[in-house]
């Protein structure tokens, strides 16, 4: 998404919207090198801290550095230099807010101290108070992380990658997994960021790629994350012995640091996975109760039989692997926990950011959301650990919760980019993609 496609909204009518967002500079010549590991430190990321308040923390485990300067040649207090920048994603366009900004460095009487920051919404960061020298700054936001080493001087500022000012993330820093559905496509969103991701077809139609994956514990767990689009043909409901097998991977792989997003019609995943976060509502009619699906509509593309496979139809959007799946596993399935008429067909509501921490990475509080549907996904209540990110009328829009201590983080909205066609939805999208 371009710059001027950014709008920033600060008001909670829609006749005030405005474009705001600042435009991050071209990408600097000079290459810098990318770290898709979590940062290798020692110290704890500290709670969020105001913008541009370069308070020292203090910490007995920061490594030594070498080439500072701590006292001059009589004694004077040593000298101090500030480092300032621009974070941004792959794309070297998009500004990434609230990101962690971090710098291990000593004080005038030779003390490790860490001095950090978070991005504003434009991306800019300022470090102050750092010993003159190499100094490396480090980077993080969800599971995404840089860092690059900046020779600070004495006296004033030092601007990032030679003068050039910007650090982005690297298209490949972490491993991504998407599988696609009918209706949504945050796979978009993420090739806007500049992120590279591997698609999975899981759309109703075409859905045994998805599948084999999400039955391999070890595949599974190559990725970092994973994105599951609404209208998945992914059918968790049954009682078949694959279905639990994939529900117990997917808790396995937050559990061990991945993370989960899901949207609108795909809420069964969050609902069979992690049902004491989120309450969604019935939908009218529908049957709570297990049942046992045919095998051929549950095996994986390596574990179907001879029966089970059938010549290839078309697809509803185009997939890599040819769909061979029979007639009766193409028809999709509404969630258990399904649809509640959220609004009439088009209608806009006004979705209010209520978490603090997302809002300060936008720089906006408010965004119109268009549900062109009947019927969308409706969030009844959240358990005391989900935090509510987005919310109209008191209704929770947008969740998140991390199951685990120390683990991943699943996520979930009721509305997706398909219906939206608006820069608001995929600058809170993308906002969300960077906090996974």
């Amino acid at each position: 998404m371009s710059e001027a496609a950014r709008p920033v909204y600060r008001a909670w009518a829609f006749a005030s919207l405005v474009c705001a967002l600042a435009a991050c500079e071209a990408p600097a010549s000079a290459r810098l090198e990318f770290d898709s590991r979590p940062i290798e430190a020692d110290f704890a990321y500290a709670s969020v801290r105001p913008l541009l308040d370069g308070t020292p923390v203090v910490t007995d485990a920061s490594p030594p550095l070498e080439d500072v300067t701590l006292l001059d040649e009589v004694g004077r207090p040593c000298a101090r230099g500030d480092v300032e920048g621009t974070i941004c994603a792959p794309n070297g366009t998009t500004p990434v807010g609230g990101a962690q900004v971090r710098a291990s460095t000593r004080d005038c009487d030779g003390a490790p101290i860490v001095v950090e920051t978070r991005t504003d919404s434009d991306g800019r960061f300022l470090l102050r108070g750092l010993a003159v020298g190499t100094v490396r700054v480090d980077v993080r936001t969800g599971s995404f992380s840089a860092f690059t080493d900046v020779e600070v001087r004495a006296g004033g500022a030092v601007r990032l990658a030679g003068g050039e000012g910007k650090l982005c993330f690297s298209p490949s820093s972490v491993a991504i997994a998407t599988l696609t559905g009918a209706y949504d496509r945050i796979e978009e969103n993420l090739g806007q960021l500049g992120f590279e991701n591997d698609l999975y077809c899981g759309a109703p139609d075409n859905y045994r790629p998805a599948r084999t994956l999400l039955q391999d514990e070890a595949a599974l767990s190559r990725y970092r994350l994973l994105f599951i689009n609404c209208g998945t043909g992914v059918n968790l409901r049954t009682e078949n012995a694959e279905n639990a097998v994939i529900i117990e991977n997917l808790r396995r792989f937050v559990a061990n640091g991945g993370s989960v997003y899901a949207s609108d019609l795909a809420a069964d995943f969050v609902a069979q996975a992690w049902p004491e976060f989120v309450e969604f509502e019935l939908f009218p009619g529908a049957n709570s109760s297990g049942y046992t699906a045919s095998p051929c509509c549950v095996c994986g593309e390596g574990d179907c039989g001879a029966a089970c496979i059938t010549a290839p139809t078309t697809s509803l959007r185009p997939c890599p692997q040819p769909n061979r799946s029979p007639a009766e596993c193409r028809l999709g399935s509404l969630p258990v926990l399904g649809r509640g008429p959220v609004s009439p067909a088009g209608t806009m509501t006004l979705g209010r950011i209520v978490d603090p921490e997302l809002m300060e990475a936008l720089g906006f509080d408010a965004l119109p959301i268009r549900f062109n549907g009947a019927g969308w996904i409706r969030i009844l209540g959240t358990g005391p650990r989900t935090r509510v990110l987005v919310e109209a009328d008191g209704a929770p829009l947008m969740v998140s919760f991390e199951p685990d201590p120390g683990g991943g983080r699943v996520a979930f909205t009721t509305f997706h980019n398909e219906a939206q066609n608006d820069a608001a939805i995929d600058a809170i999208l993308e906002a969300l993609i960077l906090r996974l």
